[in-house]
């Protein structure tokens, strides 16, 4: 039997030159002995164990938006997606006492998970899954629900030249988040509105008009949002009054005296004007000076000296301090040359009047004669006035 099957193993070799040889073995029995296994089973047992497939690698959470009782949740797929594309994620939380919840979604990258427990912390995972199954957990994310912050306590704001001086305090109502910024608004009265993010207590806001009304409101933030707004103050910067205008002095020849009338300045430095001060001098220096009340608009300056020019300043007055001067500078006029002596005859009196101008007053002489028999005054001179009268109207010469 050996021999045949070799000899038809060498005829099948030169039959089919090149081809792989096929060996075939044929049971043989001995005896008792148990037959060799069926051929299908060894077929099975010579290609081997296949490989099994892969799940992905874990997501990373990126970020989470906290809300009074939600978190919206934000992650990262998976670096590698394993032996098959990813399909779905599992979102979990849970609280420190290791209750929570779970959630199965589809193939997306951010969710959010309601119905939390207000002003809370709880822990959140994320893990990918694919046809094979689940990936390794993504490292936790500890985020809290929570709320805004309350409005900024204790809006004051300290009026200045110019400035406005704005403070605030955190607010009295903490929340899980700490306040991570202010907003602070600076709004003219019909104006533009001064926004500044991020602002600090006290805040200085300059190069503002004075006596101009501003509102200032301030809002807190921090990750929840932000806070309502603190209520509003109405605030006005304050500093020296403007000049007084239209300022003017006249002489006046009837009293002899500097008529000064002026007109209140158009911005009074944002609080009521106090008064004025009026200061006037020569050129051989200052001569005097006055305090005036807010409700005068005029004022004479007496007793001037005639043929000098006085120069003459006033400033407007508030609690904040003092204008700059209004000027104004006037001639008072030289008085007229005296006139001639004039002589007036009475009967038994000389009168010599001389006139030497109104502010000076008038100064008379009285020279008293006793009276002449009516006989003796048609022939009697009178010499020692001839001179006096001979300026008015001089007699005829003594026959």
């Amino acid at each position: 039997m050996s021999r045949l099957l070799g000899q038809f193993s060498g005829r099948w070799r030169s039959l089919l030159p090149g081809l792989a040889v096929l060996l075939l073995l044929v049971p043989t029995f001995s005896g008792s002995a148990t037959p060799t296994p069926p051929l299908a089973s060894f077929a099975t047992a010579s290609a081997g164990t296949p490989q099994a497939g892969t799940v992905p690698t874990s997501p990373s959470i990126l970020s989470g938006v906290p809300h009074s009782s939600s978190i919206d949740l934000a992650w990262s797929a998976p670096i590698s997606q394993g032996s098959s594309f990813v399909s779905s994620y599992t979102v979990a939380w849970s609280l420190a006492n290791g209750t929570g919840g779970s959630r199965r979604l589809g193939n997306v990258t951010n969710t959010t998970v309601g119905k939390l427990a207000f002003n809370t912390s709880y822990t959140f995972t994320v893990a990918a899954w694919n046809a094979v199954g689940e990936s390794p957990l993504s490292i936790p994310w500890v985020i809290s629900t929570g709320f805004v912050p309350a409005a900024p306590s204790n809006l004051s704001v300290l009026p200045g030249n110019n400035s406005l001086t704005v403070q605030w305090a955190a607010p009295a109502i903490a929340s899980v988040y700490p306040v991570t910024g202010y907003l602070l608004n600076l709004t003219p009265k019909n104006g533009v509105p001064i926004l500044v993010p991020n602002a600090s207590s006290p805040w200085l806001f300059t190069g503002l008009t004075d006596g101009q009304v501003y509102i200032v409101t301030v809002r807190a933030q921090n990750e929840v949002g932000w806070s309502p707004t603190a209520p509003r103050i109405e605030a006005t910067p304050v500093g020296p009054p403007f000049a007084p205008r239209n300022f003017a002095a006249v002489y006046n020849g009837t009293t002899g005296n500097l008529e000064l009338s002026w007109v209140p300045p158009t911005q009074d430095g944002g609080t009521a004007l106090e008064g004025y001060t009026l200061t006037w001098w020569t050129p051989s220096g200052v001569v005097g000076d006055a305090y005036l009340d807010a409700s005068k608009l005029n004022y004479s300056l007496k007793a001037v000296a005639h043929g000098v020019e006085y120069e003459i300043a006033l400033a407007a007055v508030n609690p904040f301090g003092e204008s700059p001067g209004a000027h104004v500078a006037v001639q008072v006029p030289s008085l007229s040359a005296p006139a001639s002596p004039a002589s007036v005859w009475t009967n038994g009196y000389v009168v010599i009047a001389f006139f030497t101008g109104i502010l000076m007053g008038t100064f008379v002489l009285l020279f008293l004669r006793p009276r002449k028999p009516a006989e003796d005054e048609a022939s009697e001179t009178y010499p020692e006035v001839a001179h006096d009268r001979d300026a008015a109207d001089p007699p005829s010469a003594p026959g």
